[in-house]
């Protein structure tokens, strides 16, 4: 157990001291306690939050947070800061705020860097073990997102784009990924060359359009994660289509996007009982299709292809995708 606990510790201090360039300071024992405190207004979109209490908080570069699906169906995020102490703005750390689907609870793990107090990293380790108990799958969540961190930190020293490139670029799907030609015929992804027809789906007519493929982008170099996607037709769109009770299955980068009856959503915010739309090719129509499971895929890619079309859709394994842009 203590190991286990070492490693964790070990991550976010590499996190925090890669970064410690610029003025730094030693967080405290008071500093640890009053940042456990702190309260966002609306953590999906406070990047950057001056407290009374004297800190600052700064998801810099505005980083989304790191979204986890497991397979109870919780889901899980951690979302990195900076902390800053105003009087000096000299950084002193990092803070990681944990919440999950299951409860309105957030809790706050500040994170020293290595001028911190021996005292405050007891703290930290402490609120490790307890957090861990009490919420199932945090040290696992924080581990992997301070892992990813440092690597993402180390990766794009001296590069200050590095971070906006790899978000840019994860809007991705594996070579073998399947797109329906305007035929009805399956290409893989990889296949599939500019100025070809491709199978679309017109919103406005929830039925099947042709499209023209504009751009064929890849991306390789590095490992892509990815989740999968499993749906279930229950509802139709065309009219005299009979549902089936056959699952499907759609593997991608967690945030490209989907398109739903809401509009489009990332693949790492559907939920089971979401909706999507599918072409089911026997019957020749678009069904209304309910996500069962998001899950984080057992696979990563070192390969990976998105479409830019003149519809701005098209269809991946007979699920309707939006194009990233």
């Amino acid at each position: 157990m203590k190991s286990k606990f070492a490693l964790f510790l070990f991550f976010a201090l590499l996190a925090v001291g890669v970064r410690a360039q610029e003025a730094t300071a030693g967080m405290t024992p008071d500093d640890y306690k009053a940042l456990k405190t702190l309260t966002m207004k609306n953590i999906e979109k406070d990047t950057y939050v001056k407290f009374d209490e004297g800190y600052v908080l700064d998801r810099y570069e505005m980083k989304p947070p790191f979204v986890f699906k497991f397979s109870d169906g919780i889901e899980r995020k951690v979302y990195l800061y900076r902390v800053y102490e105003t009087k000096n703005m000299a950084d002193i750390g990092m803070m990681a705020l944990y919440t999950n689907s299951k409860t309105p609870e957030v809790l706050n793990l500040p994170m020293p860097n290595n001028k911190g107090a021996k005292d405050v990293w007891g703290l930290y380790i402490d609120d490790i073990k307890e957090y861990d108990k009490a919420a199932d799958g945090f040290a696992a969540c924080l581990s992997f997102s301070l892992t990813k961190e440092m690597m993402n930190l180390m990766g794009g020293a001296g590069s200050g784009d590095q971070a906006s490139t790899d978000e840019e670029y994860e809007y991705c799907f594996t070579p073998e990924a399947l797109v329906t030609l305007a035929d009805g015929a399956q290409l893989p992804i990889a296949q599939v060359q500019v100025g070809m027809d491709v199978l679309a789906f017109d919103p406005a007519t929830q039925t099947q359009a042709v499209t023209t493929v504009e751009e064929v982008q890849v991306h390789a170099g590095r490992a892509f994660d990815l989740m999968q996607l499993t749906a279930s037709p229950v509802e139709v769109v065309t009219a005299g289509l009979a549902p089936t009770a056959a699952d499907y299955t759609l593997t991608a980068t967690g945030n490209h996007p989907i398109l739903t009856p809401q509009g489009k959503k990332a693949l790492a915010d559907l939920h089971a009982g979401d909706q999507v739309y599918y072409f089911d090719a026997g019957l020749n129509g678009f069904r209304l299709g309910q996500v069962r499971q998001v899950a984080t895929a057992p696979t990563q890619a070192h390969t990976v292809y998105n479409l830019v079309t003149k519809a701005g859709n098209y269809l991946i394994e007979g699920t309707v995708v939006a194009d990233k842009r």
